[in-house]
């Protein structure tokens, strides 16, 4: 079973993980949206405060042997990372990182088989 985080850089200790029911692009989100909240910024200035905050996320996948793996976000993250309009870094399928790509030039995400099958939370 892999790992998967979001966070500054590969390797990030504050990182995000992804849990059973989130991916972690979406955990970080929520996280920074909390944030915004408990910093008293308005609903409508939220999206606005986390990318001013954030701009660029790191999402990498560790194998149980410590190696990365793909981490290209999925249908749902995308979207999200796309309602922020952030920059993503990330591994590709070839194990080759991208780095810096516009939200909006992600490939096209495929839904986990949870989010097949309606399990996903968001």
């Amino acid at each position: 079973m892999a790992r998967v985080y979001t966070g500054a850089t590969i390797g990030d200790e504050s990182a995000t993980p992804s849990t059973h029911r989130c991916c972690a692009e979406r955990n970080f989100l929520d996280k920074m949206m909390a944030q915004a909240r408990r910093e008293g910024v308005r609903k409508e200035n939220i999206v606005t405060w986390v990318k001013r905050k954030v701009r660029h996320v790191t999402v990498f996948r560790f194998l149980q042997n410590g190696q990365l793996a793909t981490s290209c976000p999925c249908h749902l993250c995308r979207d999200a990372l796309i309602r922020f309009d952030l920059f993503v870094t990330y591994v590709d399928e070839n194990n080759k990182i991208v780095q810096r790509v516009r939200a909006t030039d992600l490939p096209e995400g495929i839904l986990t088989s949870s989010q097949k099958a309606g399990r996903h939370i968001h």
